[in-house]
């Protein structure tokens, strides 16, 4: 869509409806997943002892299918009518403050895994124990910064969402450059930090 801008020289483009849709499902999926990770982190870290021989496909193909079939019905509902309705602001207020409650769920079991793994009675436990737990602090540890820029995209799209909701710049009708340059600007900035994701995933 950035590319699009730059090429026809018009900062207020508007893609189509599909793209909007293909676009969407992919930003909603990424923001759905982040529930999973950080889930099945606490039943990693309340069952380090027996996770690892516990783990099957049954979880895999299960949030899979969850988290399909909620992003589809996010991305359709949201879709079909305007991008700032209510029921999309509520949408993204409750992704809003799920995103605070992973955000200090990570960073707590981080602090917890780190205090049973330095405990003195630890030291007697198994090998496959100690190599879950260590995975489990070294996974938190790259959970971190995920969580907290996907945490900003979050607040962001809210910010954005509800800015655009309440007409702060005034009327829609008579202001429309000013909010369509707004929405590309944000867009700019959810390209960066989505590439950001990327990258601390990698490294």
């Amino acid at each position: 869509m950035l590319l699009t801008m730059l090429f026809n020289d018009n900062l207020t483009w508007s893609p189509t409806h599909e793209l909007i849709f293909i676009f969407s499902y992919f930003a909603y999926f990424r923001n759905v997943i982040a529930h999973i990770l950080v889930i099945e982190r606490i039943n990693a870290t309340l069952s380090f002892r027996k996770y690892e021989r516990s783990r099957g496909p049954c979880f895999t193909f299960g949030w899979l299918f969850f988290v399909n079939l909620l992003t589809f019905g996010t991305v359709y509902g949201t879709s079909t009518t305007s991008s700032t309705t209510f029921i999309n602001l509520c949408f993204w207020a409750i992704m809003f403050v799920l995103a605070i409650i992973e955000l200090i769920a990570i960073r707590s079991l981080r602090k917890y895994n780190d205090k049973i793994y330095t405990r003195r009675s630890f030291i007697n436990a198994t090998l496959s124990e100690r190599y879950q737990l260590a995975e489990n602090i070294r996974t938190t540890k790259q959970l971190i910064p995920i969580l907290a820029i996907h945490f900003f995209n979050i607040a962001l799209g809210t910010f954005v969402n509800w800015t655009i909701y309440y007409q702060a710049f005034g009327p829609i009708t008579t202001g429309m450059f000013a909010y369509q340059l707004f929405n590309q600007i944000y867009m700019l900035i959810i390209a960066f930090t989505s590439f950001l994701i990327e990258l601390t995933m990698i490294l």
